[in-house]
């Protein structure tokens, strides 16, 4: 009878946690280390909870994430056509810069004679402007004019400093395109572009338009290679013949210019921002406005 009695309250003792060991009858550490933090747990759950509402525990539970599925819906239900634009554009001028920055260095060497030095001095005084124009002009302009106007701006300029680049003659022509215009257009449009994305977005779906936004960028850096490639391969000097009166002796004369790869590569640019500018117009700034009250502008 003892043995038995001792049996059934083993038994007990098991199905109320596990606290008494059959072996010795002593006590279970791991399973007091256990309740230890299940109890600290609740209680610093309780602490953090606010003390005039009254918050249930489902409150405090991690959010779900939504399915790809999901969030691709939401996104395109919300999509504008104004974002589109903005993607098409961070495309192709992501494409154009990449050319600059592989061509620029030859550029200057074969249609001007510099040297590499110099060719890299004309570049960095280029970069800095670009830092002073961010720094002084282009946030002001942005911030005042808005975005499809400033956009607009820094497409004209860009397409000014191409149009230089494919006729420009004298080191004189290319410095000043290189420390006006041309870094005064990208310091506007690369932040203008970000910012459009944000004012065309809502809270929710940015991060997945952003997305969308920067492999726009990727993706457009990946082309830029290969067009220099095949522009350099098939079009090494591009010629167009014209006619010309000569007053003089009052004939007409048939001549001939001649362009070589990178004033060819600088063409392409220009007739790119000019299809660019074109496609802007048919941006409404008005579809902004519906983001304007999601917009955190200190994020």
């Amino acid at each position: 009878m003892p043995d038995e009695n001792s049996r059934l309250i083993d038994d007990q003792e098991e199905e109320r946690g596990g606290l008494v060991d059959k072996s010795n009858n002593s006590i279970n550490k791991d399973s007091i280390v256990t309740k230890v933090r299940s109890k600290k747990r609740i209680f610093t759950t309780n602490c953090c909870k606010p003390k005039d509402d009254a918050v249930s525990d489902e409150s405090f539970e991690d959010p779900k994430l939504k399915s790809f599925g999901e969030v691709n819906r939401a996104f395109f239900a919300e999509q504008s056509f104004e974002l589109w634009i903005v993607i098409i554009i961070k495309l192709f001028m992501s494409m154009i810069l990449l050319i600059d920055d592989l061509t620029f260095l030859l550029y200057c060497q074969y249609e001007y004679g510099l040297s590499i030095s110099e060719a890299g001095v004309a570049f960095c005084i280029s970069a800095l402007c670009l830092f002073a124009y961010g720094l002084a002009i282009s946030g002001y302009m942005i911030d005042k004019l808005g975005v499809k106007i400033s956009l607009m701006i820094g497409l004209v300029l860009y397409s000014i400093t191409k149009f230089i680049f494919i006729f420009a003659e004298t080191k004189t022509q290319l410095y000043i395109a290189l420390i006006t215009i041309a870094p005064l257009s990208i310091s506007i449009l690369i932040p203008v572009l970000t910012l459009a994305v944000k004012k065309l977005t809502s809270e929710a779906n940015r991060p997945y338009a952003f997305s969308i936004f920067l492999g726009a960028m990727v993706l457009g850096a990946i082309f830029g290679g290969p067009i220099v490639d095949y522009i350099r391969k098939d079009f090494k000097t591009t010629t167009f013949n014209y006619t010309h009166h000569n007053d003089e002796l009052d004939i007409d004369e048939e001549r001939q210019q001649e362009f070589s790869a990178w004033r060819t590569i600088a063409f392409v640019g220009f007739v790119i921002n000019v299809i660019l500018a074109i496609l802007l117009c048919f941006y409404n700034s008005k579809t902004e406005d519906q983001f304007a009250e999601d917009v955190d502008w200190g994020k």
